[in-house]
């Protein structure tokens, strides 16, 4: 429409430029001024928008204020939910964005009336989203029996105490805070007054001075924690990022001072101004956790400073905090553990493409600290599930995963190994991480095992969140009440199945159903309607699941299967036995007809998982691609006698050859010669 309305301008002034040419004419403009569309305060960067669906929101103030109004309420959800209740909000929240994308998504040129609808559509979608974070609310916490479980991670103890007993003295205020509650507040020590900071109002007035600590939301890199930045008298800064770091870098062989900053966004997780005993002190603490310098293997610490008249201060206690060693690289010290990762991974595929890399970075991170702080903390995880009785609804969850992950291994053969190669490694992980949760952290049998639960389900419930329709864990969340769990967390392979059926075809041949089953199926999917027949997810046929049973192959062609029968993204059995390395069933196939010149086109559904998805991504593909890239060489070999063409090249360039170079199958002597037949004079 801006086009548009410059070439009707410009037509316009040309016109009377003729009609006056009799007259003097103006001077012409060089050029003519652009019109610069307003735009609006949003909850990310509006100068740098990320998608065009941020650029439409960005344009409408309206909008914009929603989304600000939206993040703020997430974002004070995040700080308040507890640790494995944020993992559910974050999953939520990653679904509503991904939902927002596609139902409110925007045409390339939209005219007014469909802009109008698309904004509301918007508008209607975030009230809704901005009611539903506000009515979350913490689960009902028990009473504690005993001391809250931080303290078996977190204890003050002085590393330089200029005035011993004082420091003595607050130092068990401090353990004294932490057992009863799990964190510094000065408002709860008894004999303490907070004057203003992370627990109480941002400043106090002293003696004509105003003393300021600067709180701010510190982003995705601190689970946007009200953290402190500085603590100033009349502007003067007092302490900053590196007071306290400076401090610590005095010690002898300090372990801190390799930075000089307490945290990775330069800040403290508190700073406190309080009083008592008739003096005025500054406690600044370093973050304990994922955030923390303990994250990467050292110490966080705590300082205690004496705020003379305001507007002076002087050091007093530093203690060492956070005493126990974290665990780095947790994956690499698990092989077993890590496989397990690789492999949800490899299911999970690609992040939705409807989220932005800022919403993908909180993704991310967040995930990075719960997985950290069930490995490093597990107590602290298991008294919440204790405490918050969030066990049915965890449970529920994991149900919903597992159930996920088994109805996704029916899509197709590609997922179906993989679905065998990773299920067997779920009980052997959770051995592992019980053992190491034994050995590294001194946990009980009980406890050990409870915490590898957490982890495990943590992990497996993240992975299936990707795959096919988000109801399930939507329908898990809001449930209530007592649950039987259907599975154990960690079940055996063959477990998912039981009680299951055959739902089709399809399914039948996937499984290696025998061949009377096969025959029944086929019996009665010749009853259904066309439309309805022979096809499984996304259009795979019962052929492409059959290609590892000759018998099967031989009975569906019999039956009148099109030998050429293409998925969504125009794959074929042939393709499928190429890749699966079937030499038997492409020996088949080719016999009946497979055109082995077939390519695949781009193709992407929200949900179907990683392997489809990185196919669907590279169009051009061929058999003789599939074949290359992990085949045998005598298959390799049959389809080149079939006439594959070698020189073929998919969507990004690479041919057969290039491919050849991703085969861990084939034999050194065997890749020389695959390489005289694919890579030769192009």
């Amino acid at each position: 429409m801006k086009f548009r309305s410059h070439l009707a301008f410009a037509a316009g002034y040309v016109s009377s430029l003729l009609l006056a040419s009799c007259a003097t004419a103006p001077p012409v403009p060089e050029s003519l001024p652009a019109v610069v569309p307003a735009r609006y305060e949003a909850s990310f960067d509006c100068n740098s928008p990320e998608s065009a669906l941020q650029d439409f929101v960005c344009r409408d103030e309206e909008l914009a204020a929603l989304d600000r109004s939206m993040a703020r309420e997430f974002r004070s959800k995040v700080r308040t939910v507890e640790l494995l209740g944020r993992a559910q909000l974050m999953a939520e929240q990653r679904r509503w964005l991904v939902r927002r994308e596609t139902q409110c998504r925007q045409p390339d040129s939209p005219s007014p009336s469909l802009a109008g609808t698309s904004a509301a559509c918007l508008k209607g979608m975030y009230r809704k989203r901005i009611t539903e974070l506000a009515a979350r609310q913490r689960p009902q916490v028990r009473q504690r029996k005993g001391s809250h479980p931080l303290s078996t991670y977190v204890e003050f103890k002085p590393v330089d105490d200029r005035e011993p007993a004082l420091c003595g003295t607050m130092g068990k205020q401090f353990n004294d805070m932490i057992a009863a509650g799990g964190e510094i507040d000065p408002t709860a020590g008894a004999g303490f007054s907070e004057l203003a900071g992370s627990h109480g109002a941002a400043s106090f007035v002293r003696d004509g001075r105003t003393i300021e600590v600067n709180l701010y939301d510190a982003g995705p890199y601190a689970s946007y924690q009200l953290r402190a930045k500085r603590l100033t008298s009349n502007g003067q800064t007092l302490i900053r990022e590196d007071t306290l770091p400076d401090w610590i870098a005095q010690l002898p062989n300090s372990g801190g001072s390799f930075s000089n900053s307490s945290s990775q966004t330069m800040d403290y997780a508190a700073i406190d101004v309080f009083a008592t005993q008739g003096r005025e002190f500054v406690l600044v603490n370093e973050t304990w956790g994922y955030y923390a310098a303990a994250a990467r293997g050292e110490s966080p610490h705590a300082g205690v400073y004496e705020l003379v008249q305001g507007q002076e201060l002087r050091p007093l206690c530093l203690y060492r905090t956070y005493l126990t060693p974290p665990t780095a690289k947790i994956f690499d010290r698990l092989p077993t553990l890590k496989g397990l990762q690789e492999s949800l991974h490899a299911m999970s595929g690609k992040v939705p493409p409807g989220l932005t890399a800022n919403d993908r970075l909180d993704q991310t991170v967040l995930e990075r600290e719960l997985i950290w702080t069930l490995f490093n903390m597990p107590l602290t995880a298991l008294d919440e599930v204790e405490q918050s009785g969030v066990t049915p609804a965890l449970r529920r969850r994991h149900d919903a995963a597992l159930n996920a992950i088994f109805a996704w291994s029916e899509r197709n053969l590609p997922s179906k190994l993989l679905y065998r190669r990773l299920f067997p490694m779920i009980a052997p992980a959770h051995i592992e991480l019980t053992r190491s949760f034994q050995t590294t952290q001194g946990l009980k049998q009980d406890q050990a095992t409870a915490a590898a639960d957490l982890l495990l389900m943590a992990l497996v419930d993240a992975a299936a969140e990707n795959l096919g329709d988000d109801a399930p864990f939507a329908d898990a969340a809001r449930a209530s009440g007592p649950y039987t769990p259907r599975f154990t967390v960690a079940p055996a392979p063959g477990d998912l199945e039981k009680g299951r059926n055959f739902t089709s075809l399809h399914s039948a041949t996937l499984n290696r159903a025998p061949p009377g089953v096969i025959s029944d199926y086929i019996t009665f999917e010749t009853t259904l309607p066309a439309s309805a027949r022979w096809q499984g997810p996304a259009g795979d046929t019962p052929l492409m699941a059959a290609v590892r049973t000759p018998e099967t192959l031989n009975q569906l062609l019999a039956a009148g299967a099109a030998v050429n029968g293409e998925n969504e993204w125009h794959k074929t059995a042939l393709m499928t036995a190429a890749q699966t390395n079937q030499l038997a069933g492409a020996e088949l196939l080719l016999k009946a007809g497979a055109d082995v010149q077939r390519k695949t086109v781009n193709w992407y559904a929200p949900g179907a998982g990683g392997p489809d998805q990185e196919e669907g991504a590279i169009a051009g593909r061929t058999a003789l691609m599939y074949a290359a890239s992990g085949a045998r060489a005598q298959l390799q070999r049959l389809l080149i006698e079939y006439g594959a063409a070698v020189n073929a090249a998919d969507g990004t360039g690479a041919r057969a050859c290039d491919y050849l170079e991703r085969n861990t199958i084939v034999t050194d002597e065997e890749r020389k010669e695959l390489r005289s037949l694919l890579c030769g004079k192009r």
